[in-house]
């Protein structure tokens, strides 16, 4: 039974985020908790929580869930939790054994927005012990026929830190594409030692290996070659000594010129 936890605002992308989660894992026994977050002072009156139209809105969206609900192995639950959502997350995937988070993003059309919104942002930057999907809210979903995975080789790769990456891969046999982006001319021997575990650890999938040289800032590198593509999902490894880190500390990601068009699966390094 995988457990998938969707934190929601009620908003469009929010709702997006749980339909593709939904979508996905169709074939798979699950329960979807739907959180939903509110930071508020502690010494709120008691009575304001109570009539807080947010319970409602939790209400209505878990009884249209559960009408909708056509498969006899999907089950869903809701909580909502007084408290920053990044707390609320952390919180709910610890004690409800969470596999996957689903969260939705603003999409890069919102000028002022940081990349995949500033909500996904920080749920990816700071809770680093469980896998995230980030779907932006205009993906017309699909399942994913080729799943991108950027790597510079410079990490070394395991079989538990994969697993997400194998898991969805394998729920509707999807192809992993895997990406060498690289700024040097020939690879070291680390890099050699990674690539040969990385084919070692993916044997059982049908993947490919590709190379190409960083001319460009990564986040563009990357975006430009999904587009190009029959790219359905892009999948890396939040390594904070590698590549990953400096995608997140590009001045070209706060000003939204990476601009993700397929769901983004961002999995814990647990090297």
């Amino acid at each position: 039974m995988k457990r998938i936890l969707i934190p929601t605002d009620f908003s469009a992308n929010a709702h997006k985020a749980m339909e593709y989660a939904i979508y996905l894992f169709e074939r798979e026994p699950c329960t979807f908790y739907l959180l939903n977050a509110q930071e508020t002072d502690m010494k709120s009156d008691h009575t304001e929580r109570v009539t807080d139209p947010n319970i409602k809105m939790m209400e209505d969206l878990f009884k249209e869930v559960n009408i909708k609900n056509t498969n006899p192995e999907h089950f869903y639950e809701r909580e909502i939790i007084y408290d920053a959502l990044v707390n609320a997350v952390g919180k709910t995937v610890i004690s409800r054994n969470v596999d996957y988070i689903f969260m939705g993003t603003k999409g890069s059309t919102a000028a002022r927005e940081i990349f995949m919104g500033s909500n996904a942002l920080k749920v990816i930057k700071n809770i680093d012990f469980c896998p995230v999907v980030a779907v932006p809210e205009a993906y017309d979903y699909d399942l994913p026929d080729e799943i991108l995975f950027p790597t510079d080789f410079k990490s070394t790769y395991e079989e538990f830190g994969l697993k997400p990456l194998k898991e969805i891969a394998g729920l509707w046999g999807s192809k992993i594409r895997i990406l060498h982006i690289t700024e040097e001319e020939q690879f070291n021997e680390v890099q050699v030692k990674n690539r040969k575990k990385l084919g070692k650890l993916l044997k059982n999938f049908t993947y490919t290996r590709e190379e190409i040289v960083k001319y460009d800032n990564i986040s563009k590198v990357i975006a430009r070659y999904s587009k190009n593509r029959a790219i359905g999902m892009v999948a890396m490894i939040n390594n904070k000594h590698s590549f990953p880190e400096k995608l997140f500390r590009e001045p070209v990601i706060r000003n939204v010129v990476f601009r993700i068009k397929v769901p983004f699966l961002v999995m814990p390094d647990i090297t």
